[in-house]
């Protein structure tokens, strides 16, 4: 599979995870859960990457398992933060709302 056609499948997997973030957060009216999805996103977005890339088998999968582990450490560590600490939506959002 050519770079660019893996690079499409990536970009149109990223869009549709965003866009569903998106229509969720317009439902629940919080769009704070668009860091979590944008952080989580790259989970997927690697495993695609990884399984349709070429190069070296072992390489890919701990790239991949690096790129997982910092995507989901940090989608959990946004998680916590806007839903224990900040139950409504964060002040930049609501501020861009405003304006």
């Amino acid at each position: 599979m050519s770079g660019l056609t893996v690079i499409g499948l990536g970009a149109g997997l990223g869009v549709a995870l965003m866009a569903g973030a998106f229509l969720v957060s317009l439902r629940i009216r919080n769009f704070s859960i668009v860091d979590v999805a944008w952080s989580a996103m790259f989970t997927p977005l690697v495993v695609l990457y990884a399984s349709l890339a070429g190069g070296f088998g072992p390489r890919r999968a701990v790239v991949a398992g690096m790129v997982t582990l910092w995507s989901l450490r940090l989608a959990a560590h946004l998680y916590v933060r806007i839903s224990s600490l900040h139950p409504e939506e964060e002040g930049r959002y609501v501020q861009l709302r405003h304006e």
